[in-house]
């Protein structure tokens, strides 16, 4: 006999108990296959089984890598345009009416080298993440050297990095950093610095970077 749909007619609370009582290998690491597996499965439960399960899928968000490509076959082109159609789905999932992404993003990972700083709109998707991920409390910045970072997208960061729900900041192997990244300490849950280097105070006073 066909499972009927009403068998998984939970309560949201108890459904989101379930996802949660899932071994945290699976819900508390994404970057694993079987993660992913699981939640996805969930999601052919039935629609509440789904919604609870994409709240785990979609909570971390990262932008760009952290790992260089020696791969001939992706250009700097190449890499611009595919970054730049990542950055176009994702601004219309943001802003749809249809879509409550903006409300599941809890953490946004961000390790941009100069060739995606070149992406365009860029600038606008950190924008809107800034203006409607209400629920973000984690934001992760690596391998970035703060001087070859466009003005624009630099004061982007700095603004992410100062949202009233962030409570965890993540910062790695970061060269000249400002110190306004990290000037609401007081209101940090937790600060992780590793191999994190700060600039001087007068270090951008001269700076006009800058990418439209």
């Amino acid at each position: 006999m066909p499972i009927q749909d009403s068998l998984f007619n939970f309560p949201p609370k108890i459904i989101d108990k379930f996802i949660n009582h899932l071994p945290s290998s699976f819900v508390g690491d994404l970057t694993t296959s079987n993660a992913r597996n699981m939640l996805l499965y969930c999601c052919l439960v039935s629609k509440d089984f789904s919604s609870a399960a994409q709240r785990h899928l979609w909570s971390t968000i990262k932008l760009g890598s952290s790992k260089p490509t020696y791969d001939h076959k992706f250009s700097e082109e190449h890499l611009i345009d595919d970054f730049s159609q990542c950055i176009h789905g994702l601004t219309e999932l943001l802003t749809s009416p249809a879509s409550d992404l903006s409300l599941i993003i809890q953490e946004l990972i961000i390790a941009l080298g100069l060739v995606y700083f070149l992406s365009p709109n860029l600038k606008r998707l950190l924008s809107i993440i800034e203006s409607r991920a209400s629920n973000l409390k984690t934001l992760h910045l690596e391998c970035m050297p703060w001087n070859t970072v466009p003005l624009n997208i630099s004061r982007s960061l700095t603004d992410l990095a100062q949202i009233p729900s962030l409570v965890n900041l993540e910062l790695e192997w970061m060269e000249n950093t400002p110190e306004d990244l990290v000037r609401r300490l007081g209101t940090l849950r937790s600060l992780h610095l590793f191999k994190v280097e700060f600039a001087p105070p007068d270090a951008f006073a001269g700076s006009s970077m800058s990418l439209l």
